[in-house]
């Protein structure tokens, strides 16, 4: 028999670690402890962590830590516990709780809210114990009955709690002041959150139309109110008359602050809409304004009409028709049609405005081939042009000559003129028609010659001495003849012995010693050439003389003759009788003239003055005025006013103003000088005077004293009533030079004084010699004195005298050359 050993053993079980730590409530100013255990297989080590990390106790089963007096502004602290062993590891979390009062950490910002749309207010507080909180609005509690949903919680841990307001709808009414107030056994506190009401655009104003074309419209209207917010769109909707449809475009805002202008686009031309628009912001659309009065669009460019037919309806007249078969509704209504024609290859145009499809165009030329077309307006725009197309008028027998006029030119001929033809018949003319019958007869005889189909004149021939015609004229064309014209006036051939006759005469131009005249001879007069033409001119009282005219044939008979009767007498009265010669003799009712050929006197010297005046010489200075007659020259003539005698006389050439030198004068003696002007035929009636009196000579020298540095002209008293006229040298010039001037101013003196006795002896002999005359008045002493020019001033047309300065040896004329003699 065999025994049997059994052997005991022990198997292990490992079971994870199980951590348990529970949480511990500490009070400021008390000590707390923070402990866990664990269980498990093996038996687990326990370590407890600070929430900072480090470890403040370990062991197995059971781990503490004495935490000390809690202080200062701590609120909690959590601990770790960590149980391992082979099975693993576990940890939990143990939290010293530390009461405090609530903290509102914070609350939803102030906003301005939409109506309608959802509002979520949030409120966030933290406190131990846990806090708790509820909402009011403007100090009101609020309910669910209020449709805001209340207290919303979510954790964010232990002490920490967010509060949410919850509004599906924010109405009217909700906006205010939301306050949310948090409290737990520490205490409370709250804020307040102000929500404003954002409300849809008020309506808008009713929109009205800025500009209209084919395919749009411009519309503006004014912005409408919107509270807290701004207007951020704008819709705009149309309707076609006629249609329920609204088609809708949106537009943002404008940038006129005041009206918003938009431009409706994409429209159907001639077409009738109206609008209405509404806005747009954060709180949604506003209500339609009213709709907008309807608007019609423009219509479309006419379209080009058809082709126009024409057709001549009679020889001055054209229908013309047409049709639009191209023509919508979107091109409006037909407002008028313009018809445009031309004669065919001219370019001058004209227009015709119809309302209708056709035109009647009269007055038109005959025979004449227009060309036509058309175009139409429907009030705003015209179309182009039509293609073109051509009518002829029809062709008459031309129309009648407007008058005929006939003269006998001889015995045997009659000249005719006509007018232009009042119409061609729309036809070249193929010939001319003159017929003529004699008075007294009813048969008209057809020339037989007749003149070309452009002439407008004719002379017929071979007709009966002294008879009397009436013509007539008439035109053919190729549909034949045309109305004559009206008859003329009767006509009777001339005499065959005619002598001329001058019908009438005039005068056109005179001058004193020629006549132009004209003069004209009857339509008889030219039947027998004219030999010459006779002037029987005659003074009046006196004995006529003929001037024998020459003949020479007129280009047109209708011309006068112009003739210069010469060689005649101013200031004269004539009688001129006209007469014309043939070889039958002398005109037997001659012209007569009377006329009286003008004087031809020029215009007297005006404005005669004395310009300057020594004792020997004179300057005279005067204007002469516009003559019609041509001036020749200027005759002056020099009298001595005490004896009358003519002392000197001269010619000047014409100028308009004149200065004459006359020189060699009496001391001492008046003067007057007459001026006369000339033309070729007359001297002037009145003359230019002037009157004066010649300068004395000095005989003594100045005793006023001197000039040590100038030289001047001064005036002294002398024994003969004289000024004379002293130079004053400088002393600076030297001693000799002053003896030089001395001896010739002595040398001066007697050579005047020579003369002065030579003069004296004259005038003692034409004054009376020894019949006891007075000397010459420079020989009579008396105080000196400023000479007088006595004068004629014309300027004031009175006699004067003037004081006058002296110059030593007189002034020489300007201007004018003298021709007479001493």
């Amino acid at each position: 028999m065999s025994e049997s050993l059994e052997t005991p053993f022990c198997c292990w079980v490992l079971v994870p670690p199980r951590v348990d730590a529970e949480n511990v409530t500490a009070t400021n100013g008390q000590t707390a402890t923070v402990s866990c255990t664990a269980i498990g297989l093996p038996l687990p080590s326990i370590t407890l962590r600070h929430p900072d990390g480090h470890v403040v106790a370990n062991g197995t089963l059971m781990v503490s830590h004495l935490i000390p007096a809690v202080t200062g502004n701590m609120h909690r602290a959590e601990y770790t516990c960590e149980a391992i062993n082979k099975a693993g590891i576990n940890s939990t979390t143990a939290v010293m709780f530390v009461p405090y009062a609530p903290i509102l950490e914070s609350i939803s910002p102030n906003q301005t809210h939409a109506i309608g749309r959802k509002l979520t207010l949030e409120c966030i507080a933290q406190g131990y114990p846990q806090v708790q909180a509820y909402w009011q609005h403007n100090g009101t509690n609020i309910t669910n009955a209020d449709q805001q949903t209340n207290k919303t919680i979510s954790r964010e841990n232990l002490d920490q709690v967010t509060f949410t307001l919850e509004m599906d709808s924010f109405q009217a009414g909700f906006e205010g002041d939301y306050h949310c107030l948090v409290t737990n056994s520490q205490g409370s506190t709250s804020d307040i959150s102000t929500v404003s009401a954002i409300y849809p655009p008020e309506t808008p104003p009713r929109p009205s139309k800025l500009s209209i074309s084919q395919n749009l419209i411009k519309l503006n209207w004014a912005h409408p109110k919107s509270v807290n917010d701004v207007i951020n769109l704008y819709e705009v909707s149309y309707q076609i008359r006629g249609s329920t449809n609204w088609t809708v475009n949106t537009f943002s805002l404008g940038t006129n602050k005041a009206f918003q202008v938009v431009a409706v686009s994409l429209l159907s031309e001639w077409t009738y809409y109206k609008f209405r628009v509404r806005a747009r912001n954060s709180a949604g659309w506003s209500d339609y304004s009213p709709p907008s009065v309807y608007y019609q669009t423009l219509p479309s460019v006419p379209p080009v009409p058809d082709k126009p037919f024409a057709n001549s309806t009679a020889p001055t007249a054209i229908s013309v028709v047409w049709e639009l078969s191209a023509w919508e509704p979107r091109h409006g209504e037909i407002s008028e049609f313009e018809v445009t024609y031309w004669e065919s290859g001219t370019t001058a145009q004209k227009k015709i405005v119809v309302q209708s499809s056709s035109a009647f165009l009269e007055n038109l030329k005959k025979g004449t081939e227009y060309t036509f077309s058309v175009k139409v307006s429907n009030g705003f725009y015209w179309s182009l042009q039509s293609d073109e197309s051509q009518a002829t008028t029809d062709i008459t027998a031309p129309g009648q000559f407007l008058d005929i006029s006939a003269v006998a030119k001889s015995h045997e001929k009659v000249f005719l003129r006509w007018g232009n033809l009042s119409d061609t018949g729309g036809s070249p003319l193929v010939r001319l028609k003159i017929s003529y019958k004699a008075e007294n007869t009813s048969q008209w005889v057809t020339l037989p010659s007749q003149p070309d189909v452009t002439a407008s004149e004719f002379e017929v021939t071979q007709l009966q001495e002294l008879t009397t015609y009436t013509f007539r004229v008439a035109a053919f064309n190729a549909v034949g003849k045309g109305h004559p014209t009206v008859r003329s006036q009767p006509v009777t051939t001339l005499d065959f012995q005619h002598p001329p006759d001058v019908i009438s005469a005039n005068t056109t131009k005179m001058t004193p010693s020629t006549v132009d005249i004209t003069f004209s001879l009857s339509a008889q007069s030219f039947i027998v050439p004219i030999v010459h033409f006779e002037a029987s001119i005659m003074k009046i009282g006196g004995s006529p003389f003929i001037q024998r005219l020459e003949y020479k044939p007129l280009e047109n008979p209708d011309d006068e003759y112009s003739h210069t009767l010469m060689n005649l007498d101013h200031s004269t009265d004539y009688s001129v009788t006209l007469t014309a010669r043939n070889e039958y003799g002398l005109s037997q009712s001659p012209a007569v003239l009377t006329f009286t050929t003008p004087d031809g006197t020029p215009p007297k010297p005006v404005k005669v003055r004395v310009d300057s005046l020594t004792f020997k010489d004179m300057t005279v200075f005067f204007e002469v005025a516009d003559s019609p007659w041509p001036l020749e020259h200027v005759e002056f003539m020099v009298f001595n006013t005490e004896n009358k005698a003519l002392v000197k006389t001269g010619k000047v050439k014409y100028q308009p103003s004149i200065t004459i030198d006359i020189s060699h004068l009496q001391p001492g003696t008046s003067y007057k000088v007459e001026l006369y002007t000339w033309t070729a035929y007359a001297r002037s009636i009145e003359n230019g005077q002037v009157l004066f009196s010649a300068k004395v000579p000095p005989t003594t020298r100045p005793t006023n004293g001197d000039c040590e540095s100038c030289t001047s002209v001064e005036k002294s008293e002398s024994d003969d009533n004289t000024v004379m006229i002293i130079i004053i040298v400088a002393s600076a010039v030297g001693p000799m030079v002053v003896l030089i001037l001395i001896l010739l101013v002595a040398a001066k003196i007697r050579q005047r004084r020579r003369k002065e006795k030579a003069l004296a002896t004259t005038w003692a002999q034409t004054k009376g010699g020894d019949n006891g005359a007075s000397p010459p008045p420079w020989n009579i002493p008396e105080p000196a004195k400023p000479v007088e020019t006595t004068g004629y001033n014309q300027t004031d047309g009175r006699w004067g005298s003037h004081e006058q300065g002296l110059d030593l040896e007189g002034r020489a004329g300007q201007g004018g050359t003298m021709f007479g003699t001493d």
